[in-house]
């Protein structure tokens, strides 16, 4: 089985994480990951941090994070892939086959609502799945505008109603997935996704959630 990190932040476009990009692919490899997704904040209160520069400087700022982790990642022969994730009002969304283009096609991404989101994102063949639908109960489920909802997020500084969040998927058919949401060093290892073939692309994350092979890890034991 192939171990999968779905949901991770670097410094310094998280402002609330703590390692380099670099080293978060090294704790990874360490810890058995063949695939991780770099899941960088996509949102106004980081963008906000990064300096009085252009849009596209900050754009290009957050994917810079990710060519850096693939480049380790590469060198580790480890898949890094690219899942920013995007904050609107309270809900938190991770984004798959997002490019450069898209981040740079519009300025008012944050304004949005998610119906809006949605409309936009699907006309680039942009897929979504919501994190942590419940967490710390000021998170609304969003089910009608995502393929999916993180029903397993092990990070341990927030509460994240993981029981419920999985009663909440299987009531509206959506894709479950799982993820460490790994800000420091003892955030590594806390979730994973296990795969039966390997995972080379966002699609090919995609396929394996709506083929039912996917397991759900949280500490290492299978919860789903």
């Amino acid at each position: 089985m192939y171990k999968i990190e779905t949901h991770l932040h670097t410094r310094p476009v998280s402002f609330c994480a703590y390692l380099p990009p670099e080293e978060m692919v090294e704790l990874h490899h360490k810890n058995g990951y063949y695939t991780i997704f770099v899941s960088d904040h996509f949102a106004i209160n980081h963008f906000s941090r990064l300096g009085d520069v252009s849009w596209q400087e900050k754009t290009q700022m957050l994917y810079d994070s990710y060519l850096r982790a693939k480049k380790r990642g590469d060198e580790l022969r480890m898949t890094v892939l690219f899942s920013p994730e995007l904050t609107l009002k309270n809900n938190h969304y991770l984004l798959y086959n997002v490019d450069l283009d898209f981040l740079n096609s519009r300025e008012d991404f944050f304004s949005l609502t998610i119906e809006e989101f949605h409309r936009y994102a699907t006309e680039w063949g942009i897929s979504i799945i919501q994190a942590h639908p419940l967490r710390d109960g000021k998170c609304t489920p969003c089910p009608e505008f995502v393929i999916g909802y993180e029903v397993i997020n092990s990070n341990p500084r927030h509460e994240n109603f993981n029981d419920n969040v999985i009663a909440l998927a299987n009531e509206h058919g959506l894709l479950i997935t799982a993820g460490s949401d790994a800000h420091r060093v003892e955030d590594v290892n806390g979730a994973a996704v296990l795969s039966p073939f390997e995972i080379k692309s966002a699609d090919d994350y995609l396929a394996l959630l709506r083929s039912g092979e996917a397991k759900l890890l949280l500490h290492g034991e299978i919860i789903v």
